[in-house]
């Protein structure tokens, strides 16, 4: 499997990027193009996809801070799920960063979300008991809830801290 972080949407890659992005999120949890063209320009945010012989097979866009990194998206192409395309993505990005990793799941509200949930724990994540609202990324919808869940288990501090990147830069 080859990475390759797209840091323009001239890239090659990113109209196929931007197609699984769309299919793969609900509209109030996704970023405008205009959106991602500016944290492009921000060298903590990678966009990057995942090939397999020139096809994209994935994605992941993540942060990187001093003490953690944050996965903002991570997506598997329809015909690639399970196949363990995302574990395989996951494994690799964690060894290759070696960082406390942060992502956010969706309230366990429905077969999906505890499959997922059971993914991520199989991955060694850990649920925090932190109550969490995600900014909105569109004027038009409201903050919404979710789980936060880290490779490593977040101190109070460490969850402030990452709150306080996620309002302030991630969603600036």
């Amino acid at each position: 499997m080859e990475w390759l972080r797209i840091k323009t949407t001239q890239d090659i890659y990113y109209v196929s990027f931007i197609k699984l992005f769309r299919a793969s999120f609900p509209i109030f949890e996704q970023r405008t193009d205009a959106q991602f063209q500016q944290v492009m320009g921000d060298d903590r945010c990678h966009i990057c996809v995942t090939l397999e012989n020139k096809k994209v097979v994935g994605l992941v866009v993540y942060w990187l801070f001093k003490d953690y990194f944050y996965i903002e998206y991570l997506a598997i192409h329809p015909d690639e799920r399970g196949k363990l395309r995302g574990t395989q993505m996951l494994s690799s990005l964690m060894l290759s960063i070696s960082k406390n990793c942060i992502l956010e799941i969706d309230p366990l509200c429905d077969e999906i979300s505890k499959k997922r949930l059971k993914f991520y724990q199989g991955l060694g994540f850990e649920t925090n008991s932190y109550v969490h609202t995600h900014p909105a990324y569109r004027r038009e919808y409201k903050d919404h809830k979710l789980i936060v869940l880290s490779s490593s288990p977040l101190s109070e501090k460490g969850y402030n801290q990452y709150y306080q990147d996620l309002s302030k830069v991630v969603m600036k």
